[in-house]
């Protein structure tokens, strides 16, 4: 997978001023907050500090994903209308604006939703100056335009809500829940639903169960190469994705003072559309890193409903498996064209 980036012009407006130490401070309080579940108030002195680290996280996740679903065909219109579900300091939104930008799709309207404003009215004002078009604010989660093509964006909300995804009665049984099933319905046949969330085992494993069952009502077009029920869930594993990023000076200052370290952009993605997946039987999808292993090259592999580990011995590696050697996680292997012990051949 490429590296994941934003534009210099975001970077910029982003990472304008230096954070002071009681922002840092600020900053890291609330983190530790969401360690306990105990979600602090709003206050002014973190509003840059979030802005700078989890906005500019959820812009640079949400703008890979963006990416992705361009790569594999899935943006098939040339305007869209960005609806954004918990907006936050509107990190998503900032990424997708880039994204849509930097492509030549246009953005016909904006609409940010969270339940406190605070944050988003902030952000709104802040990043005026990056918007063509000013973001509507909305407590509530906004209908859906089935006239209209949208990208309707969710990141962070599923870790940040209590919704219940072991049947489709209990994923209906909140107010959430009953809303965002009305929207993915509304849908026109050319808009995508992007979400995203942490990379952790606990989040990660609620969005492969919402993924379960939404199955029937939308494609899954990213990450998965397959539709059947998802095989990690089974095995009590998780399936997120890891990037490779170019970041900006002052945030790889800021990851520091945060006694944090960062390496790899890591998130959980689910991309869901009315369209035709771009994948078939015969594609594995990459789901680890390479193990460690002496004198041998193992990975795990997604296809056709199965999650399996393939170990090939390196000094057979030949012009055949090259692909499979040289892929790393999020990669999508044809397994005819790449002698990969398949699940499906």
């Amino acid at each position: 997978m490429e590296k994941a980036s934003l534009s210099e012009k975001l970077n910029d407006l982003i990472f304008e001023r230096e954070l002071h130490k009681r922002e840092i401070d600020a900053l890291k309080e609330r983190c530790e907050g969401y360690q306990s579940d105990d979600f602090a108030a709003w206050n002014d002195e973190v509003l840059w500090a979030y802005s700078q680290y989890f906005g500019y996280l959820a812009a640079l996740k949400m703008r890979s994903v963006l990416e992705e679903a361009k790569k594999y065909g899935y943006l098939r219109a040339q305007n869209y209308s960005v609806i954004d579900i918990g907006a936050g300091t509107l990190g998503a939104t900032l990424g997708a604006v880039d994204f849509c930008r930097d492509h030549g799709i246009i953005i016909d309207s904006l609409t940010a939703a969270d339940k406190d404003l605070k944050p988003v009215t902030w952000a709104k004002e802040r990043f005026n100056a990056f918007f063509e078009k000013a973001p509507e604010l909305t407590e509530y989660f906004p209908q859906v335009d089935p006239s209209k093509n949208t990208l309707l964006i969710l990141s962070d909300i599923l870790s940040e809500n209590n919704l219940q995804t072991q049947s489709w009665d209990s994923l209906q049984n909140s107010r959430f829940g009953r809303d965002f099933v009305k929207a993915i319905r509304s849908l026109s046949p050319d808009s995508l639903v992007l979400i995203v969330e942490p990379a952790h085992k606990r989040a990660n494993q609620k969005l492969l169960s919402l993924r379960d069952l939404v199955s029937k009502e939308m494609s899954i077009l990213l990450p998965c190469p397959h539709s059947d029920r998802c095989p990690a869930l089974p095995q009590d594993e998780w399936c997120h994705e890891e990037r490779s990023f170019d970041a900006p000076i002052r945030f790889t200052q800021l990851v520091h003072k945060m006694g944090f370290a960062r390496r790899f952009l890591q998130f959980s993605e689910l991309v869901l559309g009315k369209q035709d997946s771009a994948f078939g039987l015969q594609h594995a999808r990459v789901v680890s890193r390479q193990l460690k292993n002496k004198g041998r090259h193992d990975k795990w592999l997604c296809q056709a409903g199965k999650r399996f580990k393939v170990s090939e011995v390196l000094r057979r590696r030949n012009e055949t498996n090259g692909a499979y050697f040289d892929s790393e996680r999020g990669d999508v292997l044809d397994s005819t064209s790449t002698t990969i012990p398949a699940a499906v051949k």
